[in-house]
């Protein structure tokens, strides 16, 4: 009786075993066979389509080297998206196909699941129609730093056909949809721009405070590390009208796309310099607090005059 029973036992494990050895060999192989050329694709279609952009992105469509660098990464992001739905789908239709399903009715129930996802899902059809028309356009590329009408701003980290991913200067991450932005102000395109505005007292002459602030434009822009990030000296402009502290002065200039922060800081710390050697002044805000009393905001120059009296 043992004897059958463990006969029986043997007979269910070979046949089970020359089951699976045949559908190993006739379907398992194939299918890592479709995996495996599927990875490959990935990994190396991404690095060929960049490789032929390289070749036909004219640098002379862009003013700069970094915008075409910035314009190529982009394009590479869109395109591994893409490029990945693409492979997945095809992989995935293959496999079915070889573990024998008929594939007909699944690629005829994802054209009915697509238009059912076109009425049900109008917003993300928003976002990518949206994300297509920002990357075509070239409205902004990843590495520029941008203002969006919701208030955020930052660094663009990704820009995929769905999303923008935006790093904020505290190192806070934001996934913003697409479909969501009205406007965009790009800060590092083509070049950037210096314009600032500085009080000065008003009994301040006015030609000497033109001739130093120019003098250390000049200055900084013969700087060996900055001269490349300079287009345009920051320089006088113009006198912009009255302060409560003083009067304000305009200063403008222009630098390569990503350095005008770099180039900003720069140039107050030198001019900081200068204006201590020309002992000009800067008014300032003095705050007095009391405890019966809300806090009072007086300049320097007025408190000064008021203990002369």
């Amino acid at each position: 009786m043992d004897e059958e029973l463990f006969k029986q036992i043997e007979q269910i494990y070979n046949a089970s075993v020359d089951s699976i050895g045949n559908w190993s060999s006739e379907h398992a192989l194939p299918i890592l066979g479709i995996i495996a050329i599927a990875w490959l694709c990935k990994k190396f279609g991404t690095q060929l389509v960049m490789r032929v952009l390289q070749k036909t992105v004219r640098p002379d469509l862009y003013p700069t080297k970094t915008d075409r660098i910035k314009r190529l990464k982009t394009l590479e992001s869109l395109i591994k998206a893409v490029l990945g739905v693409a492979i997945f789908v095809v992989a995935g239709i293959m496999i079915v196909a070889e573990l024998g399903l008929n594939t007909t009715p699944m690629v005829a129930s994802a054209g009915i699941i697509g238009v059912a996802l076109g009425f049900g899902a109008q917003s993300l059809i928003k976002d990518l129609t949206s994300g297509l028309f920002i990357i075509i356009e070239n409205q902004y590329r990843v590495d520029d730093v941008i203002a969006l009408d919701n208030g955020v701003s930052g660094k663009v980290e990704a820009i995929t056909i769905r999303t923008t991913v935006i790093r904020s200067l505290d190192g806070t991450l934001f996934h913003v949809p697409n479909g969501s932005i009205s406007w965009t102000a790009n800060k590092t395109t083509s070049y950037g721009g210096i314009e600032e505005d500085i009080i000065f007292d008003s009994g301040s002459d006015i030609k000497q405070i033109e001739s130093v602030i120019n003098k250390t434009g000049l200055k900084l822009a013969a700087d060996p590390e900055m001269k490349k990030k300079i287009k345009e000296p920051p320089q006088f402009l113009r006198v912009d009208g009255f302060d409560a502290n003083g009067i304000r002065v305009k200063i403008i200039g222009k630098t390569t796309s990503d350095d005008s922060w770099e180039v900003k800081g720069a140039f107050y710390k030198l001019l900081i310099e200068e204006l201590r050697k020309e002992k000009i002044k800067i008014p300032y805000m003095h705050v007095t607090l009391t405890q019966d009393t809300p806090p009072q905001v007086t300049s320097t120059r007025r408190l000064a005059s008021s203990r002369k009296k």
